[in-house]
């Protein structure tokens, strides 16, 4: 194996098991871009007050 633990792996595979790379990647790709606007709009009232 590649050194890491064996949920970690199926977690993985459960994840991504059946895409392709791309397929992988864009949801990657999506999954990072939902967070950065989930904290946006949760962090933007804070920082739209500091001066």
């Amino acid at each position: 194996m590649h050194n890491i633990p064996v949920q970690t792996f199926t977690d993985w595979c459960n994840k991504f098991g059946g895409l392709d790379v791309p397929e992988a990647r864009c949801l990657k790709d999506l999954e990072s871009e939902n967070t950065r606007e989930c904290l946006a709009n949760e962090l933007g009232p804070a920082c739209a007050n500091r001066t």
